[in-house]
């Protein structure tokens, strides 16, 4: 299992909870990525929750990107910064 640092713990509290959080991450390619994303489904559009509860990945933190309308992830360990 994957050890979140201090800065991906607060990351996961603020998608939880709040609307739109904008962070930066490390894409594969090694470029970089900002989004604007939440895990709260008061506001992720009914049609866009999750079917079923997946066990969730230790290896990624995944939310729904609020620019793309559609779940997104990256790596543990990719996250450069949260504004």
């Amino acid at each position: 299992m994957a050890i979140l640092s201090c800065m991906e713990r607060q990351l996961l509290e603020r998608l939880n909870v709040e609307a739109n959080v904008t962070f930066a991450f490390r894409k594969s390619d090694f470029s970089r990525r900002v989004a604007h994303g939440t895990r709260n489904l008061r506001y992720v559009p009914a049609h866009q929750w999750p079917k079923q509860k997946e066990a969730p990945s230790d290896s990624v933190i995944t939310y729904y990107d609020l620019d793309k309308n559609e779940w997104r992830s990256f790596r543990i360990g990719s996250l450069l910064e949260i504004r």
